[in-house]
């Protein structure tokens, strides 16, 4: 991502004319976003001069997303016992468990990296708007939240485990038996030639989701956040249009958002790639494939944000949630204390989702 190009039209009245050389960016494999900022041009009694008061932000893709490919071929060795199937391939080691399907293990460089498995996702820690009625008549909350979504893909099982050397990755598909969803949930795990490793799950619902993605809890020590996608403030598929896509920055803790009573915060959505650094050490970076996605991080788990009642009573820093989700529902609220969702903004039943992503390990 950098800039290519930077005017400024001198004009108080309509502009009517070319973009300078915007016909001229026209890679197929590069993504454009033109960005129109209106800024005040006096000081008045309501704003400084040179205040933005409105932008808009038009898109000019290619045909495709590109994430990055080492060329090189995969030639690790692989071993199979207790339930687990092991890949030891340059300076990783990955654990897959044939039983729930997850990889549960991640070594880099002889460092561990998952503190909990990487694994799919459709369960949100419920808004107040996901509460709904039951925010104030508590025994309403099974007609709002469906604790099903949470421990469906704990409970999963494998049924089938098939490993091939495909075009010089080495290729890992299997097909689960979940409980939320109709026929076979497949996942796929593909290692490339750099060691890197891509991620796909593929589901038709039976029941409306939360989410549908992945989550794995790393570390506490990533303290630095870095994506190109929409920010920077937290955004939702039903709450984007006010964050230009863009490249951020941010420490861990400005990331995320600490509302009086924790829940689900910190969502970005349009998300092309996402890193997460420590100090002096390693990196994880996040790489959609074939559509931009919505992710997150937090410096706790899930069970740290949704074991809180009160902000004050909230557990940081003793390890690293991330999020790397195909869509996760709106936050609505068009209707107060209701989440009151439009269709587009719903994961509903009878639909098959699929996603893709890549996951890369540096040392700095």
């Amino acid at each position: 991502h950098s800039q290519v190009n930077r005017f400024t039209i001198e004009s108080r009245g309509v502009f009517i004319g070319v973009i300078p050389k915007w016909q001229d960016y026209n890679n197929e494999k590069s993504i454009y976003h033109i960005n129109f900022k209106f800024v005040s041009v006096d000081d008045t009694w309501w704003c400084e001069k040179g205040r933005t008061i409105a932008f808009e932000q038009f898109t000019k893709s290619g045909t495709s997303i590109t994430v990055s490919d080492s060329g090189d071929t995969y030639s690790g060795t692989e071993v199979e016992g207790n339930g687990l199937f092991v890949v030891t391939f340059k300076e990783y080691i990955y654990k897959i468990s044939k039983v729930h399907g997850q990889v549960i293990s991640i070594q880099y460089k002889g460092q561990e990296l998952l503190e909990e498995p990487l694994r799919p996702n459709f369960w949100r820690v419920p808004t107040d708007n996901d509460f709904g009625l039951s925010n104030f008549v508590p025994w309403l909350k099974r007609f709002y939240i469906d604790d099903g979504l949470k421990i469906s893909p704990l409970k999963a099982r494998v049924k089938l485990f098939d490993v091939q050397e495909v075009e010089g990755k080495l290729v890992v598909n299997i097909k689960m038996k979940m409980k939320k969803f109709k026929g076979d949930f497949l996942i796929h795990y593909a290692i490339d030639g750099d060691g890197s490793l891509e991620v796909s799950y593929s589901g038709t619902a039976k029941k409306e989701l939360s989410r549908f993605g992945a989550t794995m809890l790393l570390k506490a020590s990533y303290n630095e956040v870095r994506w190109f996608g929409r920010g920077p403030v937290e955004n939702y598929c039903d709450r984007k249009t006010g964050s230009p896509v863009g490249v951020y920055t941010l420490p861990i803790d400005d990331f995320i958002h600490g509302y009086v009573r924790p829940m689900e915060n910190g969502n970005r959505t349009d998300v092309y790639w996402m890193s997460l650094s420590e100090t002096g050490g390693l990196e994880v970076l996040v790489e959609a494939m074939d559509q931009p996605l919505e992710m997150s991080a937090w410096p706790y788990s899930f069970d740290d944000l949704e074991g809180a009642t009160h902000i004050h009573e909230q557990s940081k820093y003793a390890s690293t949630t991330l999020n790397v989700d195909h869509r996760q529902k709106g936050v609505g609220g068009d209707y107060p204390g209701e989440l009151n969702l439009k269709e587009k903004y719903r994961l509903t039943k009878d639909q098959t989702y699929t996603y893709r992503f890549k996951l890369t390990f540096f040392k700095e």
